[in-house]
C-alpha cells in the first residue's frame, strides 16, 4: 500500500480546527458540505468572497492507494 500526504485549502470567515464530515441525502452540487480545494489561491477566493476578514484554513491529509 503506498501512503501520500498532499495539503488540502478551505476558505471561510472563520479558523476551523476540526471539520465535521457528514453523510447527507441532499444530492445537489454545491449543497451541504465542507469543500476543499489543493490550489491555496482559489480557496483565498472562497474566502474573501462572502467574508471581509477571509481565513484559509489548511489541511494535511494522508491517502492510502494499492499498489495493484
Amino acid at each position: 500500500m503506498k501512503k501520500e500526504s498532499i495539503e488540502l485549502y478551505h476558505g471561510s470567515g472563520e479558523i476551523i480546527y476540526f471539520p465535521e464530515v457528514r453523510k447527507t441525502k441532499y444530492t445537489k452540487d454545491f449543497s451541504w458540505g465542507f469543500y476543499c480545494t489543493k490550489n491555496y489561491e482559489q480557496a483565498s477566493r472562497w474566502a474573501e468572497r462572502k467574508h471581509s476578514n477571509g481565513v484559509v484554513n489548511v489541511y494535511s491529509c494522508l491517502l492510502y492507494t494499492s499498489d495493484a
